[in-house]
């Protein structure tokens, strides 16, 4: 495919900065001569992939690409590590969905964060890189995008051509949202101001103390949060050459577009009909949506068919005759399937059905476009014929892993003990046949799309398979409590965490698909990993108490401990875990904790157990790290500075994927490598193996193991 704009040019032109063209020279692929000689998977090499779109999401509802008027071009945002590992290159780039040829229309800027409102406090950091889908233009000529320097985010502009782009707003708040006015003569924004001015409040508040009240939480830091809510504004700044720069405030309507009530999903068609897919008012927190049609004369039509249940990604094809959906199906709705509905006749059919990822598709001219990965390949962009399903690679940002080495992927299927569906991917080394019993890690909780390094991106699933592990991709099943008929989130939560019912739930299907594996000879049953970030942490954490099954673990985030909930946490959240179930700080029965608490089982628990964890979430690792260091348990802690829920920085992430694949070597496999020159680590864990003295008063853990983990087992569906 032809890089229209020569990079380098692209590069001096934008930022005038030598050492940022050498930096992101190759942020798009070259052309040349397929490789002859086949890569292997390295954690360099996974940290350095270029990113269309966020890595944290594989939900087919991501915008990430935008289609061009005439639907003959999308563009998109392209991310990738810097060569020295300390930022991210950015461009923005213009595919001809014809021809192929891509263009780098802008190049620059620093990776725009995502933040979120949640429990009453505004704008809170995650870590996850934030979704940046441009807008075209009414007549097509150009992209506008949120860009980020070395101030507030601002709204941007670039020629499709590649002839030009430029910053348009210049805002002293950052700008959350925008659109183009309908004659593209201007562009309306909005974002917070007020935000800017509470956090210099808080900020003068410093001077004299903060109050510890509602707008702290401990486990983010020591200073208060921004209180919601904070009031949206709009204005609107003038492109045009008669008026360009001009800004006025606008009703904030204007950059909002309307919902149909207790719509879950819209899709509009410029010839007036609305999709809306809503879900029944049945009072059930999980029941199905439903698929209706309003067309311009106020007619309108429901899909009768279960088909149109739980739709996902609603498309109009061009003409507005049909309307194309995407669904997860299959065994425990783990494959995609692509439909296309005629609301006018009521036909319905399949076109696609695959176990591989599909984002963001939009209609062009002949075809859907899409983000697309598999197991074994990293998101690309994809058409996907609508009369046969055929898919054809437009767009593969990553073509260094065509000749990379892979091991063997089996996608497996299974229930637990509570009927719940699970699946997972277990990858084997790269040659493996069959050379007996392996160690195995588990990585955890979403195994959709490439298998990269789970939830979290922090465990390189590849980079172990080809260090001589097997790998088992875990997709955590759906919660117990969603047949039982919650109303709401709260209600769902307490009937999950009541007697860990949900944690069991996921326990058991992880032992048993794990168990299925030693019977057939492919595990070997003493030397079995467990890693997790999140909810995957928390299934790691109640694994190494409740089973005998781990020998080893590496979580991100800790802990789930009496003080850590009801003391580091924001009052509103406290509150929220307490009306789940977890019990006050001061109740006087605590057995609650028994079976997720690290700290009260810290004399029973043997298993070397690795932490990294983010500055803004240490504190919550405490109380467990501190019980298992007191009694010499093998348990190690590193801490990330400027991090939060999602580790972002790339130097971060390397180190991360380097500590596991060392960790894991020498309890699973006796090496001792440094993963740096001089790296006195290995010399911390020869000390952490030599102290590891099993007291005689510990109740046996193979009866705990006979219970937990009864030998008998399913059978795998293949």
């Amino acid at each position: 495919m032809a890089l229209v704009a020569p990079l380098a040019g692209v590069l001096l032109a934008m930022s005038g900065a030598t050492a940022e063209a050498n930096r992101c020279a190759d942020l798009m692929p070259e052309r040349g001569p397929e490789l002859s000689v086949a890569n292997t998977v390295s954690p360099q090499m996974l940290v350095r992939l270029r990113d269309i779109g966020p890595n944290w999401s594989h939900s087919p509802d991501l915008d990430v690409l935008s289609l061009s008027p005439d639907r003959r071009k999308v563009a998109f945002q392209i991310r990738r590590v810097d060569a020295a590992i300390q930022g991210y290159c950015l461009g923005m780039i213009v595919l001809d969905l014809h021809t192929g040829d891509t263009v780098v229309v802008d190049m620059g800027g620093t990776l725009i964060r995502r933040r979120d409102d949640v429990f009453g406090l505004a704008a809170q950091e995650t870590g996850f890189p934030d979704l940046i889908t441009p807008q075209w233009s009414p007549d097509g000529k150009w992209i506008a995008y949120l860009r980020q320097d070395d101030g507030p985010v601002q709204v941007w502009r670039a020629r499709v051509d590649g002839g030009a782009s430029e910053m348009v707003t210049q805002s002293a708040f950052d700008i959350e949202a925008f659109t183009w006015a309908a004659d593209g003569r201007a562009l309306v924004y909005q974002g917070r101001p007020d935000l800017t001015v509470q956090r210099a409040r808080i900020k003068a508040e410093g001077e004299a103390g903060y109050r510890f009240d509602e707008r702290a939480w401990p486990l983010v830091g020591p200073t208060p949060q921004p209180n919601l809510p904070v009031e949206a504004r709009s204005f609107r700044v003038e492109v045009g050459r008669e008026a360009a720069g001009k800004v006025e405030p606008v009703p904030s309507g204007e950059i909002m577009v309307r919902i149909p009530e207790g719509a879950i999903l819209v899709s509009r068609h410029e010839g007036g009909a609305v999709a809306v897919s809503r879900q029944a008012s049945s009072g059930h927190l999980f029941s199905p949506t439903h698929l209706t049609v309003q067309f311009g004369d106020g007619t309108e039509v429901r899909c009768q068919s279960e088909i149109c249940h739980n739709a996902r990604r609603l498309i109009w094809s061009p003409d507005g005759a049909a309307l194309y959906f995407l669904r997860y199906e299959g065994p425990a709705q783990s494959q995609t399937s692509l439909y296309r509905w005629r609301p006018c006749t009521g036909h319905i059919e399949r076109i696609l059905r695959t176990e591989d990822a599909l984002m963001g598709c939009v209609a062009a001219v002949s075809a859907l476009i899409c983000a697309h990965e598999a197991a074994t390949q990293p998101r690309e962009i994809v058409s996907v014929d609508v009369n046969d399903g055929a898919v054809r690679q437009l767009f593969d940002p990553n073509p260094e892993f065509r000749k990379t080495r892979f091991g063997t992927v089996r996608r497996l299927h299974w229930q637990n003990r509570f009927g719940l569906e699970a699946f997972a991917d277990l990858v084997l080394p790269p040659g493996d046949v069959g050379r007996g019993p392996l160690p195995l890690i588990v990585v955890q909780y979403d195994s959709r799309g490439f298998l990269r390094g789970g939830t979290g991106d922090e465990y390189p699933v590849h980079a172990f398979a080809e260090q001589g592990y097997a790998v088992l991709s875990f997709n955590k099943p759906g919660s117990y409590a969603r047949f039982k008929g919650a109303r709401n989130l709260t209600e769902l939560n307490a009937l999950d965490k009541a007697q860990w019912r949900d944690r069991e739930s996921i326990d058991d299907a992880l032992a048993k698909v794990i168990r299925d594996l030693i019977d057939q000879g492919i595990v070997d049953p003493t030397r079995i990993g467990i890693t997790g970030l999140s909810d995957g942490a928390s299934t790691a954490r109640y694994a190494l108490i409740n089973s005998g099954l781990f020998s080893v673990a590496a979580i991100s985030t800790c802990c789930e401990e009496a003080v850590t909930v009801n003391a580091l946490n924001q009052a509103r959240v406290k509150q929220w875990l307490n009306d789940m179930g977890y019990p006050e700080l001061t109740a006087e029965d605590q057995t609650y904790w028994r079976r997720l608490s690290l700290a009260r089982n810290a004399r029973r628990i043997d298993t070397p157990l690795l932490m990294q964890i983010s500055d803004r979430e240490y504190l919550g690792a405490l109380e467990s790290y501190a019980s298992l260091n007191e009694l010499k348990k093998p348990v190690d802690l590193y801490v990330f500075p400027n991090e939060f829920h999602f580790k972002w920085q790339p130097s971060h992430r390397l180190a991360i994927y380097r500590r596991s694949l060392a960790w894991f070597d020498f309890w699973l496999r006796g090496l001792e490598a440094p993963t740096v020159e001089g790296d006195p680590q290995i010399a911390h864990w020869q000390q952490l193996k030599a102290r590891m003295i099993r007291p005689s008063a510990e109740p046996d853990r193979s009866s705990t193991e006979q219970q937990v983990f009864p030998k008998k087992s399913g059978k795998l569906i293949k």
